[in-house]
């Protein structure tokens, strides 16, 4: 089985477009028993098209801002439940654009 390296994946960016694409390929990756085959097929499946219409429609509170947004989180979710055993998929603790897997620090469990 595949297991994720501990590190950064994605850093300097906080951005949809930029995240959900790097986040489905390392999830595609991870997904040796294609769980997640039907939400990174949606990830990338996503135009630029999408993610400007989502742009707009944080203006509005559109669908496909939501979409974009329901899209992400499920990553991030389907990404922590391939972390390793000691470790979490997030942010790096003092810089919330540093996407990857990291080690629990003792005490946090």
């Amino acid at each position: 089985m595949m297991q994720a390296e501990i590190g950064s994946i994605s850093s300097g960016t906080m951005q949809p477009r930029d995240l959900i694409p790097v986040f489905a390929d390392v999830l595609a990756d991870l997904d040796e028993r294609n769980e997640y085959a039907e939400l990174i097929e949606e990830a990338q499946a996503l135009t630029e098209e999408d993610y400007d219409a989502a742009e707009d429609d944080k203006i509005d509170g559109g669908t496909r801002q939501q979409t974009v947004g329901f899209i992400l989180e499920e990553l991030f979710e389907a990404l922590e439940a391939c972390a390793p055993q000691g470790t979490y998929f997030g942010a790096l603790d003092g810089d919330g654009a540093d996407y990857g897997f990291w080690t629990v620090e003792e005490g946090e469990e």
